[in-house]
């Protein structure tokens, strides 16, 4: 029997093997995932895997194409949580990869791939399609495969086109490589500048690989259609001035519609600050804070129009300049206090943000509220010391640029009222310790701290003590009576503070009252391990073994007394440990328990059957604590029969010869302090049966089952049967009675007569075997006594009772207790079971205030008997649980009605309800409902603030021996008051004014709790003052808004301002009146009644009257006129004096038109000026006109010239005619030399210089830096009173003059003459007539208006007699003359060549001293046109290609010279020449043949021809003479001392530069080049030196 209960253990619990494993799953948790690589690059394959649900170890492996990785790919690596790693993957690396995982025989894979990335060509390309304007688009495009996923654009045009809708999708079925092909629809409306070619680009996100699709023509064709917009406009647009913006216009059309803007409903027209482009953008370059508004734009075409919504374009701009600065403040700490700050304006209106010692603040809530108000303003709700520092504030506005300012800082200083920095706590102390508690204060003065307990003052005392001022109270060895509320005070000068009481409790650590036992016990025992502890609050017990927790089971239980095992086992055994733990502290307790164990065998001896003289062994080993020790027994004997052998450890017996005698029972027994146990083998030799016993309980209940076993042993095995009173025992039908084995007797239901005397028979071959058993039937036992039930507590009745006399074989042995409420139907039983001797019990864990009913019975092995009488008894009082369903049945702006239900556990009768209310400030209040009603309770609470959020709460009383005991809160409710209208109006309303017609109205919000409900906007009111106009009213219809900007305004005017707020129930009061006046603004008007008039050529007076005062807009600071002449240079000039009316403009030019108009200004803005009044043209009057220039003149012959000039340039008045004025003198001749005398013809080599009627030639040395003058000859013009005079006028510009004198010098000049009378005298010519020939024809001087030719150059031409065809009488002393003169010339020139070439090498060794000089009247283009000096600008020529090619002296003449000398140069005039070279002849200067033909080489531009008029004279003193003249005509003699900047041919040969001139023009022009250079008698004048005198005369 024993071998089967272990072969199906054994089975069993295979088969709950065989099912637990059997539904294990190998879940991925992790599984690895396709990957697509870049080659080179590292690769990770993860791969984690789970056993479900036995979670068993999961192994893994990986492969690669099949083959373990170690094998395929030797570079791979294995992570520690079973990844694979890839270095450096290369092309031969990729493949399929496989993660193995396995648990015990079970396994399962995933295989992925890794591939190089790829991308392959579009499957769908996109279609061409033909759209009609405005109908819908759809082009679609399908990627080839890629791995990783393709990412899929558009292009147009090969553009990258962004716009339309773009849908992307997976298509078709992914590879096994994770290669997926995507496909990408594009969705847009058509328009014709959206034709063009489509196409999509695929790019692998990994490789970055793009493949293009082939295109798809889109063509859209036009039809006539309505304007219509393309998409919606921004609402709003917030942009910084001072930045470049553009604003699309979206609508389209066929035809194109015309597209218009417009802001604020009126039309835009294109300006420098905003135009439309081309394509209908509305472009601003810059934009301004005038911008701001609203626009939209409007496109019509024939069929119609459309307009887009409004877009609220809104300039960001931050000042630089706040409105108010920090300034410093002073408050007391615990009270409120705030930091103003008024930032600047700013569009859209600026954060702020504050800074403490250049930290940023940051807000916060609670009792020390810290808020930064929309104002700007920072305040604090209770300031603290800690807040005491350096504040400055930033105003911040993110859409500006720039996008912050900061404003001054400012000192923040506290003056500390006593404030807690860290009040009293709750805390709860162990017994016999120190509390301490803490109040720590600030204030200034330092306040005096006082403690108190439950409302009495604290005095130190021996247990009592305080440190830091009172901030520290300080009680040692705590006991339950120092348990209370504590609180403490704080006093100075500012107040008194008091902090919140709170609560001390005083707990007592756990104690051990009885300890743990070591106890050694035997294993199947029952056993109690005691602990008893105590302690306040109640410990919490807990046990170890071996300092493991112990987990109790249905063997070991945990109770109160201790611990307790119902069935000991060996494993048991321990050091176990007892540990007790509250608040307090904890305490334990060790006790060993030691297990002792009774043998047990691991090899026994075993019934056996042998024929006799064979040979048994018997085996026998055993275990046990202590170990045992082996014995045999034969028949239960130590004797053992005479042929049996035991071995040495006694494990063996054996019989090498069997017989009869040793047939019986062979007993193994081992045997230890603990007991012996027994294992026995039978040996038979036909041996006849034996009933050891009967088994079985023999005295039972009635209708019980009563089992009996007999126990026969015999050989063969005995067959039995059952007797009662010798009556055979058969089993019957209906089952009552059963024998479940032969030796087995089961009767059901026992009764009465079942009991009685019971006999087993056994019987074999051997023969028989009686034995017999007496059974008693009983009942149960009779009930206790019940004595008295008495409440000991609200939880807790004591039942005591009294034994009563039982029956034979049936007495009690255990008690059954079973209570109910007075109101319940049912007993329920008690868990605990009571001993038999014991005569009281306490039944805990019962309900307050409830009336019990108790019962008893009585047990033992037969059962439970009846239960005897109940007894009564009521728990104590308690507090009631919380009330239920709390609600709010009704609420109005100021009160709310709730009702709730009587406590689920009222723990005895309610006395009273106490309703708590907590705004959302943390005010508390109460109120107590005195006379309940059950069991709903309604209430009413009044006089709350409306639109305030409140928590409500309730708990219900009851009282106890008169005490009353509240019970917990019930779960708070909350809920709000209904709206109100404000209480208070909005305050601190501030005005400024932003502009002319704009003023900003700004105001602090309502207090949140005196809104009574969210303000929606704001009311502002506003009226002109001293006004009949009616008061308006802007709606601001945000909460959130604090400003407003109040426009279309009148500029400089005085309003009045309120502010009302509302919400959803109504209007606040209204603010008070605020006043302010708008800013100034530029007149819009000009003034009025302009009249100009000329005065004089130099002056016009302008006059005008006011502006009309409605108009001015500001207040007016004066006017402004403005000049502009004819070619629009203009004057502005400015009378500062509103009152002025008039005003005389000077310094103007004669008889010149001039533009004049008017406007008034103001200073009180930047661009202050009003409109122009309409422009007046008018004239000066005429003045004296300027002199002529361009004066030229011809000889005709010995007694005619003609003249030419240019009208003058400034002319100042009409010309009215010319007046040519001639002065004439008789030209005498003589000649006067200190060291030679030379013939009558004037040498060319003289300078004349006229001086008192005489004409003076001197000559100029330099020796060195030494001038030396010396008197060579003089020509004087001897004065007589015949001169001839006169006036002539005409209307021409060029006259004839004839019948003049020969040999005669005439000055003549031209003036032109207006209304205003004749012009200076500045311009004139002197002549020399020839000498006299045929008489000229008898009569008066005369002019002539025929136009005369001129030559381009100034000629005065010689006169011989071969112009008259014949020599007549009267010309024959001349001609003898000249022909003299002539030979004389001859002479002179051979001589000149002669001693030219006997000095020849004297030149070549000594440095020359000649000075050349190049008259102003040889320079290419020599003219003062501003003066009308005599101009041979076109009788200068020189050849373009040697102007070209080489620099050239020139005159700068752009200054005009007004002296009163017309021939003083400019001094601004200046002339160029290149300078000397060193001591040598350069080589561009080439010697003049003989016969005056001059060469010149082009590189010496220097040099210029004047064939008609060269004087042959080159002297560099003379230029200097000529251009350093003053304005008086004095020449400067400092100019004389400076030669770095003039041309000098000082190093030149001096034959190597000569100049022929014809003999003729000798004389006039010596005289000509004496007018030019007049000088006063302190000039230096230019001398040559006797070699270069001698040259230039060989010339002449």
């Amino acid at each position: 029997m024993v071998e089967n209960r272990q072969l199906y253990l054994i089975y069993v619990a295979a088969c709950c093997l065989l099912f637990h494993y059997a539904g294990s799953v190998i879940d991925f948790t992790i599984p690895p995932m396709p990957t697509p690589v870049i080659i080179p690059q590292n690769v990770k394959l993860d791969c984690q895997a789970k056993d479900i649900p036995s979670n068993r170890a999961v192994t893994y492996s990986w492969l690669y194409n099949d083959q373990p990785i170690s094998a395929g790919l030797q570079k791979a690596s294995v992570f520690a949580n079973n990844s694979l790693f890839i270095p450096n993957i290369l092309r031969s690396d990729v493949g399929n990869y496989t993660c193995h995982a396995a648990i015990q025989g079970e396994s399962t894979n995933i295989t992925v791939a890794v591939v190089e990335a790829y991308l392959d060509t579009f499957k769908i390309n996109p279609s061409s399609a033909t759209v009609i304007d405005g109908n819908g688009v759809s082009l679609q495009c399908v990627s080839g495969y890629g791995a990783p996923t393709p990412v899929i654009t558009w292009e147009r045009n090969g553009l990258a086109y962004t716009a339309g809708t773009q849908s992307t999708a997976t298509f078709g079925t992914p590879r096994f490589d994770s290669g997926e092909q995507r496909s990408s629809l594009l969705q847009f409306k058509a328009a014709k500048h959206l034709e063009g070619e489509y196409r999509c680009v695929a790019r692998n996100p990994l490789s970055g690989d793009t493949v293009r699709s082939n295109t798809g023509r889109l063509t859209v064709t036009l039809i006539s259609r309505l304007p219509y917009i393309e998409s919606p406009v921004q609402e709003a647009i917030i942009i910084p001035a001072n930045r470049a913006f553009s604003l699309p216009c979206p609508i389209l059309g066929q035809p194109s519609p015309i597209l218009t803007w417009y802001k604020n409903n009126s039309i835009i027209s294109n300006s420098s600050s905003v135009f439309i482009l081309q394509n209908g953008t509305l472009y601003f370059p810059n934009v301004l804070r005038s911008h701001s508004g609203k626009y939209k734009c409007k496109g019509q075409n024939s069929l119609g129009n459309m307009e887009t919504n409004y877009t609220k374009l809104t300039v960001a701009y931050l000042d630089l300049h706040f409105k108010l600065h920090p300034s410093d403040v002073s408050a007391i700490a615990g009270r409120p206090a705030t930091v103003r700050c008024s930032p600047p304006d700013s569009v859209p209106p600026a954060t702020v943000v504050w800074y403490k010692d250049y930290h940023p603040v940051s807000e916060r809530a609670g009792a020390f509220a810290l808020t930064v108000l929309s104002s700007g303003d920072l305040y604090f709700s209770s300031i603290q010391q800690s807040d005491q520092g350096q504040y400055f504030c930033v105003a911040r506005n993110e859409h500006s640029i720039p996008s912050s300012r900061t404003s001054n800082s400012s000192s923040l200083t506290i003056k500390a009222r006593p404030v807690f920095t860290e009040p009293p706590l709750p805390q709860t102390v162990v017994k016999n310790h120190l509390l301490r508690l803490f109040c720590k204060v600030q204030g200034d003065p330092f306040p005096e701290v006082k403690w108190y307990k439950d409302d009495s003052l604290l005095h130190a005392e021996s247990r009592i003590s305080f440190r830091d001022s009172n901030q520290q109270l300080l009680i040692s060895n705590m006991n339950k009576i120092d348990e209370g509320q504590y609180k403490c005070t704080a006093t100075n000068d500012y107040g008194t503070s008091t902090s919140p009481a709170v609560f001390v409790r005083v707990i007592i650590p756990p104690e051990i009252i009885q300890s743990v036992l070591t106890v050694s016990i035997k294993e199947g025992e029952t056993l109690l391990l005691p602990c008893a502890v105590y302690g306040d609050p109640q410990p919490v017990v807990q046990w170890f073994k071996d300092d493991v927790p112990i987990k109790t089971d249905n063997r070991v239980h945990q109770l109160e007394q201790g611990l307790q095992f119902t069935h000991i086992l060996a494993s048991d055994a321990g050091l176990y440990r007892c540990l007790a733990t509250n608040s307090g502290g904890s305490k334990e307790s060790f006790g060993r328990l030691t297990v002792h164990l009774i043998p047990t065998f691991t090899t026994y001896p075993s019934d056996r059957t042998v024929n006799q003289s064979q040979t048994v062994t018997f085996s026998c080993q055993a275990k046990g604590n202590p170990f045992p020790t082996i014995s045999w027994l034969f028949n239960n004997a130590s004797q053992l029969p005479t042929g049996i052998h035991v071995s040495g450890n006694n494990s063996e017996l054996v019989i090498h010869d069997v017989h009869q005698l040793h047939n019986g029972e062979y007993t193994c027994q081992a045997q230890n302090i603990v007991g012996s146990s027994y294992k026995k083998g039978k040996l038979s030799v036909q041996v006849p049966p034996l009933i050891s016993n009967i088994t079985g309980q023999f005295v039972i209940g009635r209708d019980a089952t009563l089992s009996l076993n007999c126990l026969a042993t015999g050989k063969p095995i005995p067959q039995i049967m059952w007797y009662k009173d010798n009556t055979v025992i058969m089993k019957d039908v209906a089952g009552r009675i059963d024998f479940p084995q032969s030796s087995n007797l089961h009767i059901r239901f026992m009764k009465k007569q079942d009991e009685g005397v019971y006999k087993c028979q056994a019987s074999n071959a051997a023969g028989i075997n009686e034995r017999t058993q007496q059974v008693y039937v009983r009942d149960p036992p009779l009930p206790p006594a019940l004595d008295r039930v008495q409440s000991i507590s609200t939880m807790s009745v004591n039942v005591s009772w009294s034994p009563v006399a039982q029956s034979v074989m049936n007495e009690e042995t255990f008690y059954v207790i079973e209570f109910k409420t007075s109101t319940s139907l049912v007993y329920q039983r008690h868990r605990g079971i009571v001993h038999a001797s014991e005569s009281w019990y306490e039944i805990t864990g019962l309900q307050p205030a409830i009336e019990y009913l108790f019962r008893m019975a009585s047990g033992n092995e037969i059962g439970v008997g009846t239960f005897g009488s109940p007894l009564s008894a009521k728990t104590f009082e308690t507090a009631p649980s919380p009330p239920r369903n709390l609600k709010v049945l009704g609420k109005t702006s100021m009160t709310i009605r709730l009702s709730w239900e009587i406590p689920t556990v009222k723990n005895g009768e309610i006395a009273y309800y106490r309703i708590i209310v907590k705004d959302e400030n943390n005010d508390e209040k109460q109120f107590t409902i005195n006379k309940p009603v059950f069991p709903t309770q309604t209430f009413e609470l009044k006089n709350l603030w409306p639109y305030t959020f409140y928590i409500i709460n309730v708990q219900g009383a009851t009282i106890e021996q008169g005490i009353t005991l509240w019970g917990n809160l019930s779960t708070g409710v909350l809920t709000q008051t209904l709206k109100s209208k404000p209480s208070k109006y909005p305050s601190g309303v501030t005005i400024e004014a932003i502009s002319d017609s704009i003023i900003q109205v700004e105001w602090q919000t309502i207090p949140v709790r005196f809104q009574h409900g969210r303000v929606r906007g704001y009311l502002i009111t506003y009226s002109l003052v001293n006004s009949s106009l009616p008061m308006q009213t802007v709606n601001v219809t945000s909460g959130d808004v604090t400003s407003v900007n109040i426009t279309n305004l009148l500029p400089w005017q005085l309003y009045s301002f309120q502010v009302t707020a509302y919400n959803d129930v109504g209007q606040s009061p209204p603010s008070d009146v605020v006043y302010h006046r708008t800013s100034a603004k530029a007149p819009s008007a000009a003034p009025g009644n302009l009249k100009v008039n000329a005065i004089s050529p130099y002056k016009i007076k302008v006059t005008w009257i006011s502006l009309d005062p409605s108009r001015t807009n500001s207040i007016i600071a004066g006017y402004i006129i403005q000049i502009s002449d004819a070619e629009n240079n203009t004057v502005a000039l400015r009378v500062n004096s509103s009152l002025v009316e008039e005003e005389t403009v000077d310094k103007l030019r004669p008889w010149h038109m001039y533009t004049i108009r008017v406007k008034a200004y103001t200073n009180q803005i930047e661009q202050g000026s009003g409109p122009w009044t309409e422009a007046i043209s008018i004239r000066t009057l005429e003045g004296q006109p300027g002199p002529v220039h361009g004066l030229t003149y011809r000889t005709l012959d010995s007694y005619t010239i003609s003249l030419s000039w240019k009208s003058p340039l400034n002319p100042n008045g009409v010309i009215k005619e010319y007046v040519i004025t001639y002065r004439g003198e008789p030209l005498v001749v003589s000649t006067t030399s200190a060291t030679e005398t030379t013939s009558n013809s004037i040498d060319n080599s003289t300078l004349f210089t006229v001086q008192n009627g005489t004409m003076e030639n001197t000559t100029e040395t330099k020796t060195g830096n030494v001038s030396q003058r010396r008197k060579r000859s003089v020509m004087y013009l001897q004065r007589n009173d015949s001169l001839f005079s006169g006036k002539l006028s005409t209307n021409d510009t060029f006259v004839t003059i004839g019948n003049l004198q020969a040999s005669m010098v005439y000055n003549i000049s031209v003036v032109a003459v207006t209304s205003a009378g004749e012009g200076p005298e500045l311009v004139y010519v002197m002549v020399i007539t020839g000498q006299p020939t045929a008489a000229p024809t008898t009569g008066p001087l005369h002019t002539t208006t025929t136009s005369v030719a001129l030559p381009t150059t100034t000629e005065v031409p010689a006169v011989t007699a071969s112009d008259y065809g014949l020599i007549r009488p009267q010309d024959l002393p001349f001609v003898i003359f000249g022909a003299t003169v002539g030979g004389l010339i001859i002479t002179i020139i051979m001589v000149i060549i002669i001693v030219l070439l006997c000095l020849r090498n004297k030149k070549k060794s000594k440095p020359p001293q000649s000075k050349y000089f190049i008259p102003p009247s040889q320079v290419q283009g020599y003219h003062d046109n501003s003066q009308g000096y005599y101009d041979n600008s076109q009788n200068d020529q020189i050849s373009s290609e040697n102007t070209q090619r080489k620099p050239r002296m020139y005159m700068d003449s752009s200054s005009r010279d007004e002296t009163d000398n017309p021939y003083a140069l400019s001094e601004h005039n200046t002339f160029h020449m290149r300078k000397k070279s060193n001591g040598r002849r350069p080589d561009h200067v080439k010697r003049v043949k003989k016969k005056g033909n001059r060469r010149r080489d082009s590189n010496f531009d220097s040099v210029l021809s004047q064939e008609p008029r060269s004087s042959g004279i080159d002297n560099e003193a003379f230029e200097n003479s000529i251009n350093n003249l003053d304005k008086n005509g004095r020449q400067s003699v400092n100019s004389l001392t400076t030669n770095d900047s003039k041309f000098s041919l000082d190093d030149l040969d001096k034959k190597s530069y000569v100049t022929r001139i014809p003999k003729e023009s000798a004389v006039a022009i010596a005289m000509d080049k004496s007018r030019k250079t007049m000088s006063t008698p302190n000039d230096t004048e230019s001398l040559i030196n006797n070699e270069a005198e001698d040259d230039e005369r060989t010339a002449l």
